[in-house]
């Protein structure tokens, strides 16, 4: 896409540059407003949820989830909000597990 600012900058139109690069006017149009008001072309990340825990809380929940695997989501949570300081949801919890392939232990349900 630097390809077409250059193009643009050099006086092309933007029909021009749109069938040079292969896309559509609207794309080239869109490229070109963007380094106008930016000064830059590439995309950044718009925007979405933040994270509620870092990399690195997620690495110590595994690591408690794999010393003590019997622990329930709950406890697990309530380790790492003692140990961080990070108010983290028991389904993040269970999020977090998903990802590196385990589980959060459900307690069994017995008939009295």
């Amino acid at each position: 896409m630097n390809m077409g600012v250059g193009m643009l900058a050099g006086g092309c139109s933007q029909p021009e540059v749109a069938r040079a690069l292969g896309v559509s006017q609207s794309v080239v149009s869109r490229m070109w407003n963007r380094y106008q008001t930016y000064g830059d072309v590439t995309y950044r990340h718009g925007g979405g949820r933040q994270r509620t825990t870092t990399q690195a809380e997620d690495r110590f929940l595994v690591i408690q989830a794999r010393c003590h695997r019997f622990m329930n989501a709950t406890t697990l949570r309530n380790d790492v909000e003692n140990a961080t300081g990070v108010r983290a949801s028991t389904q993040t919890v269970r999020n977090r597990l998903h990802c590196v392939g385990m589980r959060a232990r459900r307690p069994a349900i017995r008939i009295p």
